[in-house]
């Protein structure tokens, strides 16, 4: 019999504990429920046994959520950290975002609460180190919840989203701007003259593009801080959008309508993810895999043996704890082995192939990174024969200046 996870929920409310206990008894097979009347009752459990994930709510007296939730990540880092709260205050939420991997709106539905803590407890699955593992559940939550992203999100999501409101709130946003200012003024847009006006931009690269290129250049800054000499954040920028936009065109070309084409964009900012995880939160092992990378390794081969886990399936656990959704997690965790994936959608298909043609253009000074195509995935679906075909619509893109060479060249 397989062995159950170990589930903490946490209230002040006896009548709230109850409710858990019966809306959750179908989960007894799967699930071993603890419940505790408080933080300080919650804290004696934790010390006396190993969880795998709390859900706890915010409010409480004598100990709130937050205060409760940093006693964990600082104590039990390797925990999934759900918090429940019906606040609506902005400002509170934002405060205390920082020890919380997810948030859930009170009153939660059982079905949302059992998948949000299944999904997250498969993917902690995915690394199998339990070192590893706290030091990315370690991490602060996502770091794009600051004042200026919020409010970008919350116009771009409104109905009545303004494209004067949309400018004024990134002028606010130094990076931010010079990242879109730069890609709107390549040929990727193409344009006869340079465009200097923010509002302009935002209308001419739309807003999926500016809310893709907003999410991606926080996730960035927030590593940027603790990342070693050698390594080059602006090559993994230049190579990520890349990727997003031969994705883009990869998916136009075989004539791809469904949802997931809204997705390549940020889908391509975002599949390494995992290499800023390694190289700002495991040096150690970042060293070992810059040495087995520049011999006879491809990188995620050596991630995967200094590891047990390779740069997609970090990524994909820690984005996961933020909330993001499974079409791009997928993408993260299997976009070296797309065979490997238990729904490969055309999402998948047009990152990996991007990936791999992307890099082959690259220069990949003291690295080793030969081609590496899933054969046997592309024979599946038909596309094996086709590799030459996609790369010469790269270098088309290229010498029309829709690759990436120049945008963010120095950002």
């Amino acid at each position: 019999m397989t062995e159950r996870h170990k589930i903490l929920f946490v209230d002040d409310e006896e009548n709230v504990l109850s409710a858990f206990r019966r809306s959750l008894r179908c989960m007894r097979d799967q699930w071993d429920m603890h419940f505790a009347n408080g933080g300080a009752p919650a804290l004696e459990k934790l010390h006396q046994d190993r969880f795998d994930a709390i859900v706890t709510d915010m409010r409480m007296p004598g100990m709130e959520g937050d205060e409760l939730l940093e006693q964990v990540r600082e104590h039990w880092p390797n925990m999934v950290r759900i918090a429940l709260s019906g606040q609506t205050d902005k400002e509170l939420t934002l405060r205390q975002s920082g020890p919380v991997h997810q948030f859930l709106t009170k009153p939660c539905s059982p079905e949302v609460l059992t998948n949000v803590v299944n999904r997250l407890l498969e993917l902690k699955r995915l690394v199998k180190s339990d070192a590893v593992q706290a030091a990315v559940a370690r991490m602060e939550s996502l770091p794009t919840l600051s004042d200026v992203y919020h409010s970008l999100m919350e116009e771009i999501e409104s109905p009545q989203a303004s494209l004067s409101k949309i400018s004024d709130i990134m002028s606010h946003d130094i990076g931010l701007i010079t990242k879109i200012m730069k890609l709107v003024n390549s040929a990727f847009i193409g344009i006869p003259q340079e465009v200097a006006s923010i509002e302009q931009a935002v209308m001419l690269l739309g807003l999926d593009t500016i809310k893709a290129i907003a999410m991606s250049t926080h996730i960035f800054e927030c590593f940027d801080a603790n990342l070693p000499d050698d390594f080059n954040l602006n090559q993994l920028w230049k190579h990520s959008m890349s990727v997003g936009l031969l994705a883009q065109a990869l998916m136009k070309r075989l004539e791809i309508t469904t949802p997931d084409r809204d997705y390549a964009l940020l889908a391509g900012l975002l599949h390494d993810t995992g290499k800023l995880i390694i190289a700002s939160e495991l040096p150690g092992a970042y060293q070992q895999i810059q040495e087995l990378a520049g011999t006879r390794l491809q990188q995620w081969q050596a991630e995967q043996q200094v590891l047990q886990c390779t740069h997609g399936e970090l990524g994909a656990f820690l984005l996961g704890l933020w909330g993001f959704n499974d079409r791009l997690i997928d993408v993260l965790t299997w976009h070296h082995r797309p065979s490997q994936a238990s729904q490969a959608g055309p999402l998948l298909t047009a990152i990996h192939i991007s990936d791999l043609i992307v890099h082959e253009s690259e220069d990949q000074v003291n690295h080793f990174h030969p081609s590496s195509a899933d054969a046997d995935y592309l024979r599946t679906i038909g596309l094996e024969n086709r590799l030459d075909e996609f790369r010469e619509l790269a270098e088309t893109l290229r010498n029309e200046g829709m690759m990436v060479q120049e945008v963010n060249s120095d950002a």
